[in-house]
């Protein structure tokens, strides 16, 4: 995995709403990439409220991303970068589809509309630090700050800030989270910069 999750970071789960793991005994068969496997059951996807991506509440299984989306859907979105049977659906960002390769680990966005695939993370780990990262930055820091602060000039000023350092950070561990232009990391952190988040 390429990210091993901080106990900083591991203070973001304790706000989230819940977390997401999936014992092992309880993880499809086709689900043989064995960090992800671990990182499932260990760690998890923390579930946090006003952040731009959407998991399904517990109990939650990993389910196949063809018997969870429509197959109309699936068909829209055009050849998959692996084969439909390793695909699981995570939940959604940014009203697009998260799904996860099962013998690779990989995490990629499949937009219906666009009718393409979009490889967002090398790894869960990757999509972990980035949700912690964007939380801890971007959360924490605004509301730290006081009234006068976020009518000024200071809070136009952070959150261009915000979004810069996120896109550092992030690069720095999974360049594949910026590699298309205008990838999905590109738009969430033109939403923080532009006070939309």
């Amino acid at each position: 995995m390429l990210c091993p999750i901080s106990p900083g970071d591991r203070d973001v789960f304790g706000e989230a709403g819940h977390v997401l793991r999936v014992p092992t005994g309880m993880q499809p068969p086709q689900l043989t990439h064995t960090g992800t496997r671990e990182f499932l059951a260990d760690v998890g996807i923390p579930v946090i409220t006003g952040m731009p991506f959407a998991f399904p509440g517990p109990p939650w299984r990993l389910p196949p991303l063809t018997a969870s989306v429509a197959a109309y859907e699936v068909e829209a979105l055009g050849e998959p970068p692996v084969p439909l049977d390793r695909l699981f659906l995570l939940g959604r960002a940014v009203d697009n589809h998260l799904t996860l390769d099962g013998a690779s680990g990989a995490v990629y966005l499949a937009d219906t509309l666009g009718g393409t695939w979009e490889l967002v993370h090398s790894d869960l780990s990757s999509l972990t630090y980035g949700i912690c990262l964007l939380h801890k930055c971007y959360a924490r820091e605004l509301a730290a700050m006081d009234d006068a602060e976020v009518d000024g000039d200071a809070y136009v000023d952070a959150l261009e800030e915000i979004a810069e350092r996120v896109e550092r950070e992030l690069a720095r561990v999974d360049g594949a989270a910026f590699e298309p232009l205008n990838s999905l990391w590109d738009a969430i952190l033109t939403d923080v910069a532009g006070g939309i988040l």
